[in-house]
């Protein structure tokens, strides 16, 4: 969907500079005075220039709907004003463009009570992060001063300059001792001239760019390099601004589509993007990665401290130098929207992306953001966030990196002395990574400050800085300034070298008199030109000569000096108003000449047609003062090859700079660019995910098979500690208390060290110096581990298990948290330890004097699994005044109650929890929490006592879980008298292998009601209540993913019929009868059967018929019990209009609510076929047969995969039907290919196949 993007105004710009102090009213005082003058760039008394403020364009109006399964998506359109749409199929979503006028409140409001609706929500805008400098030491927290937070200051004279030291001079000093005395690998320095710069990567207290920082406050890049540098099949995407994939140090790591040809107009692999050579712009909705207009710094600086190429004798090194990195655009200068990422993550896992890296971020929480981050397998690496919006980040979170996704790094950034730099978390920050005074990439670009122009018709020179900030030698002398103006001045005279007529215009809004004027300048270049000329002093506000006058003069000198468009009323204006466009406009077509110089004179009208097709010139952006010193590097004008200055080089200064285009060479052509470095430092947390991503990529590197969890998991673990990081008044580590460690997290010669697998074969071998391996494992408490290490013969091992505060193997103290110790000298060591408390374990196999090869395996029995587990097992936790009772129709005899706020605690490992309470007339409502998630609030109630009563129980995917019994003060409306007691008896975990199942209540998201149902509530359904109806034709529709399903109802004396369909297949329909002879809830009366894994429906329909003995027709939907089989939730459903199935041959598309996703693709033609690449371990084909279903052929990686064509014939058009369900295949990336035969059954009365839906198990 194309974006109609606000156009930028100078105001825009830098009025937020001004409002964040950013933006200095002339020039910093940090500023070097000798690199600066005063005639240059004066003081302005009044303070920052008057700039007009405009306000920021508003969003557009875009909607993103998440549909319930089988939703009629053209009718929900047609009901939200939608006045186009676009779908995002592979997340169940559709973005709609609202109509003109729409109130998209309103609409969103209106979809979400559409039962066919999952959610809707705005599609929300994010934004960029901000460059800030940092806070000065010993500021409070939300402080943003100028000053630096980073140690003593002294300007350089050349921000480029790297240190003195080296990692190769004699003053390089070695890391520290502890890890001196475990690293196996060398340090890798490379020979990158800025690399000295680069404190992030290796920090030895050297000055950068005038500050200086704490040694050893870096990622260890240079050891992690001495392990692993990253490899070309490992891809970051980078979802942000552009990147300029041309940079010198950016080109060789550029991602590059392989099954893409560049340039030929022609989407070769399919995939619905045209010549997605380097990725996509989202943002723009075209190929290219970066665009000089848009502000596509971002994404250049953070591509260079991700992979920036290394060893190349240039420029710096990235974290990650020989990885590849995709440049995803998905923001502009203004920010972008959550629909563009959402297909940038789309697009990123389909191209084979393992890492999102992430700068930007929203304070609104997106429903759809979170969704398609869940259902990714990448790990995104994101910005905690900026100061100048919050600072606690636990308190004022930003999305996504507050999303609590297990796929989800939160990354702050700190400066070079280990302090946080604007934001933190207690919580909510995973870890902390450099971004203060970062040296990385810039755009390649020389912006454009001056132009001539020449159409034939008339001529005109445009100059930035106006000729009083441009000069050659010593500034302060006139002279100096003379000879870039003289050369103008010649280009607009006469051919023959005849005199010519000026008139000089001074529109600087100041009188001659002030010492901000520059009037005199221009008189003494005119005076010193022996020019005839005559004055026109233009008042504030005013507009200036009018054509009549202007028509008399060859050439009108027009210059505005430092103004900026004055506002006496408050309002803004701009230099030339509108009428002075006009007249210039008609002077010039006239045949006229003109020179028009000054920093303002095309402010606010960059957009505007005298810019734009008078002077031929596209504005691209203003200077926002990228660098420490807050002053400009835009410090030097290079003349251009065929133009008036070609061979030139000027200094130059001003208030501010604008960078230009030409739009037509052939009429205006850029006679000066600003010589611009190709690196630079700059400030922003969100430089600092790029360090984490760095990082993890290097692990991916080493283990391609990590899941980003557990790439996650190492990451964090290899984090450095800081003290620097710990907060007195929480008393508590800020951002986890750890910065990024690119080297512990790949080496395994220290903690954390590589994942503990139940079987790994290595070696040790003290000629190389590889002496240690380390191996962490997660236990939680009560855990059983086993360890057994064997070697090779006559080799000598020791095997090592730590306790979770071991931080090396290398400390002093290393020794006190070992658990247990066993020689591998020719008989196996082993170890056997029962976990105390959850946590990371360490493992350590150590060389004790003889080289070999060795093997470690490992069994963790997991803690509290199937059996029962009484009310006073250890295992089972009290809170409150419970009370022990015994009787001997207890389980275990005995159970514990309470009658005030209290809680018990018990976890386990299994797949199914049950509670077992006494039910009995003191008793009230208790509630039951999973995992920390409330889940039902079961009534212990009973008029007569009841023992050994199953109150509440819950399938769940095998594994770890918690569960709390929490008394909650409230009782059962049955007992009809206040009584609210508690009691636990005993917790009974089962093992139900690998299939689970869970429970939807009747007010679940799945459910979608049709017809008049009422709430109903009692303590004998499911969750205390159900839905109820007794109208006729009134149904339920609940949708779900599983391999089966049961209906729970009430059974009653006054209940009737309903009909229940699967998947809405007439064939399913099955008649149940409600009524029971006395009441009785929670009543398994349907049972699906075995279905295929994937979406279905079961449909609920009041049928107004009855038992002949019921007295009703009233029938009700209490709850649903879905079975899933282990690892199901790694389903992915590839809709057929998703852009990632492609298609040859032509296909129609019909749209129908009975279509998985409502429409399927349609061909009758053979040879026609659609494909799909896909990550995972089978896929499923969901089709439609029926009397004219012709046959198909499918294909897994190229070699077929079925033995005889498959046949879609059917009597009766059936829809969804799983036709096809491959072998299981290798884990890995896979491509299946569906062809139209042409064939078709004897008894079919066409050839037509379709394609509905690719179900993908990874």
């Amino acid at each position: 969907m194309k974006r109609k993007a606000a156009k930028r105004s100078f105001a825009m710009f830098l009025s937020a500079s001004i409002a964040l102090g950013l933006f200095p009213s002339a020039l910093s005082a940090d500023a070097d005075p000798a690199a600066v003058p005063r005639s240059a760039a004066p003081v302005l008394p009044g303070g920052p220039p008057v700039i007009g403020v405009q306000p920021q364009a508003s969003s557009e109006q875009r909607v993103i709907v998440k549909y319930k399964d089988h939703a009629d998506r053209a009718r929900v359109r047609a009901a939200s004003a939608a006045a186009r749409f676009e779908p995002l199929s592979r997340f169940g979503m559709e973005v709609l463009d609202l109509a003109p006028g729409a109130d998209a409140g309103s609409v969103v409001a209106s979809l979400n009570a559409n039962p066919d609706v999952l959610y809707a929500e705005p599609d929300v805008k994010i934004r960029k992060h901000m460059s800030l400098k940092p806070k000065p030491n010993g500021a409070a927290p939300g402080g943003n001063a100028a000053g630096s937070a980073l140690g003593p200051s002294a300007p350089s004279a050349d921000p480029l300059v790297a240190p003195s030291s080296s990692p190769d001079s004699a003053s390089a000093l070695p890391k520290a001792a502890s890890e001196a005395a475990v690293s196996a690998a060398a340090p890798s320095y490379p020979n990158d001239p800025l690399f000295p710069s680069q404190w992030g990567l290796h920090n030895e207290g050297q000055s950068i760019d005038g500050s200086y920082g704490n040694y050893d406050v870096d990622v260890d890049a240079p050891e992690a390099w001495g392990i692993a540098k990253g490899s070309q099949d490992t891809i970051v995407a980078i979802l942000d601004t552009g990147v300029d994939v041309n940079h010198p140090d950016l080109a060789a790591n550029a991602w590059r589509n392989a099954n893409e040809i560049p340039g030929n107009g022609v989407d070769d692999d399919g995939d619905g993007f045209i010549d997605d050579y380097y990725g996509w712009n989202f943002y723009g909705n075209n190929n290219q990665p970066y665009s000089i207009y848009d502000d596509d710094f971002y994404g250049t600086q953070i591509a260079g401290v991700l992979a920036a190429k290394d060893d190349n004798s240039a420029g710096i090194s990235g974290v990650a130098p020989n990885i590849r990195y995709m440049p995803l655009k998905v923001m502009g200068y203004d920010g972008g929207y959550v629909s563009d990422a959402l297909r940038a993550i789309d697009y990123a896992e389909r191209m084979g992306a393992k890492i999102a890296n992430i700068s930007w971020s929203t304070e609104t929480y997106s429903n759809a953001l979170k969704d398609a981050i869940d259902a990714s397998d990448m790990l995104f690496v994101a910005s905690a966030g900026e100061d100048y919006v919050n600072l606690n980040k636990d308190d004022f979170p930003e999305y996504p990196a507050a999303y609590d996704s297990d796929n989800i790094l939160s990354v702050a950034g700190l400066g070079m002395d280990g302090n946080f730099y604007n934001v933190y978390g207690m919580k909510s920050v995973d870890i902390a990574a450099p971004s203060s005074k970062i040296l990385t990439t810039l755009p390649t670009r020389d912006p454009g400050i001056g132009a001539e122009i020449d159409n034939g018709t008339y001529k005109a020179i445009y100059n930035e800085m106006g000729f009083e900030g441009m000069w050659t030698g010593d500034a302060s002398s006139i002279e100096n300034h003379r000879e870039g103006f003289d050369r103008a001045l010649t280009y607009l005279g006469k051919p023959d070298g005849g005199a010519s007529s000026i008139l000089l215009v001074d529109d600087e809004e100041v009188p001659e008199q002030s010492d901000l004027s520059v009037l005199w300048e221009y008189e003494s270049h005119l005076d010193a030109a022996g020019a005839d000329y005559d004055i026109v002093k233009v008042q504030p506000g005013a507009d200036g000569p009018s054509l009549e006058t202007m028509a008399h003069y060859d050439i009108v000198v027009w210059f505005t000096g430092y103004g900026f468009g004055s506002s006496p009323d408050g309002r803004p204006t701009t230099v030339l108003r509108g009428a002075d466009q006009a007249n210039l406009t008609s002077y010039l077509n006239g045949g006229g000449r003109l020179m028009l110089s000054g920093v303002g004179a095309l402010t606010n009208i960059e957009t505007s047609d005298f810019v734009k097709n008078v002077l031929h010139l596209d504005f691209v952006r203003y200077d926002f003062y990228r660098g420490t010193s807050d002053i400009s590097r835009w410090r030097a004008a290079e003349g251009q090859p065929g133009t008036i200055y070609d061979g030139q080089r000027y200094d130059i200064a001003t208030v501010v700079f604008a960078d230009y285009a030409s739009n037509d060479e052939s009429v205006t052509r850029m006679n000066l660019t600003a010589a611009m470095d190709d690196y630079d430092y700059d400030f922003g947390a969100y430089l600092a995910p790029a360090y984490a991503s760095g990082a993890a990529a290097l692990v991916l590197s080493q283990d391609p098979a990590l899941d980003a969890k557990a790439v996650k998991e190492r990451v964090l673990l290899a984090g450095k500690h800081l003290e620097t990081l710990w907060n007195e008044d929480a008393q508590g580590y800020m951002n986890n208390g750890r910065m990024v460690d690119a080297f512990r997290a790949v080496s395994d010669d220290d903690v954390p060290g590589k994942p503990l697998k139940p079987l790994q074969t290595d070696s040790l071998d003290q000629p190389s110096g590889d002496m240690q391996d380390v191996y962490y494992v997660h236990l939680n408490a009560g855990d059983k581990l086993n360890l057994s290490l064997t070697g090779d013969a006559g080799s000598n091992f020791m095997l090592t298990l730590y306790n979770p505060d071991l931080k090396s193997v290398a400390d002093w103290d290393a020794q006190d948290k070992v658990l247990g110790s066993s020689m591998a000298a020719g008989e196996p060591a082993a170890i056997a330890y029962q976990a105390d408390r959850t946590g990371y374990y360490y493992v350590g196999v150590f060389f004790v004097g003889s080289s070999g090869a060795y093997t470690l395996g490992m069994n963790a029995d997991p803690a509290h699994t199937a059996g029962t587990y009484e009310d006073n097992a250890d295992a089972v936790a009290f809170d409150g005044p419970w009370a022990e009772k015994a009787d001997g129709g207890y389980s275990g005899g005995t159970l514990k109650a309470v009658d005030s706020a209290g809680r018990a605690t018990f976890a386990f490992t299994g797949s199914r929890i049950e509670l077992t309470a006494l039910k009995d007339d003191t008793m009230g409502i208790a509630d039951v929490f999973v995992d920390g998630v409330k889940t039902a609030s079961p009534s212990l109630y009973g008029k007569t006592p009841q023992a050994k009563q199953t109150v509440y129980q819950q399938s769940l995917p095998y594994g770890y879980h918690t569960i709390e019994v929490a008394w909650t003060g409230k009782s059962d409306p049955a007992a009809k008298r206040t009584v609210h007691a508690i009691n636990v008896d005993a917790f009974v975990v089962g093992d139900g292998g690998g299939a689970y199942t869970s429970v939807a209540e009747e007010s679940d998201n799945a459910f979608r009601y049709a017809g008049l149902w009422s709430l109903q509530t009692n303590a004998g359904y499911s969750g205390g209540r159900a839905q109820a109806t007794d109208s006729a034709g009134a149904y339920a529709v609940f949708s779900f993913t599983g391999t089966s399903a049961a209906l729970k109802a009430a059974t009653t004396p006054n209940s009737g019929k309903v009909t229940i369909m699967v998947d809405d297949r007439p064939e399913t329909a099955k008649t149940v009868d409600l009524y029971g002879e006395a009441t009785r809830y929670q009543v398994p009366v349907f049972d699906t059967g075995a279905l295929p894994y994937g979406p279905h429906t079961l449909r609920i329909v009041n049928a107004h018929a009855k038992n002949e003995k019921s007295g009703g027709y009233g029938t009700n939907v209490d709850a649903v019990v879905v079975t899933k089989p282990a690892g199901g939730e790694s389903l992915k459903i590839y809709q057929d209009m998703n852009p990632f199935v492609s298609y040859v041959g032509v296909w129609a598309m019909q749209l129908s609510a009975k279509n998985s996703g409502g429409s399927a693709k349609y061909s009758d033609a053979a040879g026609n076929a659609a494909r799909l690449a896909f990550l995972g371990t089978k896929v499923t084909l969901l089709s439609q047969t029926g009397p004219n279903r012709g046959m198909v052929d499918i294909y897994i990686d190229g070699a077929k995969a079925n033995e005889a064509p498959v046949d879609l014939y059917g009597e009766k058009l059936q829809y969804q039907v799983p036709v096809f369900e491959s072998a299981v295949l290798s884990a890995g990336n896979h491509d299946v290919k569906v062809v139209n035969t042409g064939g078709k059954n004897a008894r079919s009365a066409g050839h037509t196949v379709s394609i509905d839906a690719f179900y993908v198990l990874k």
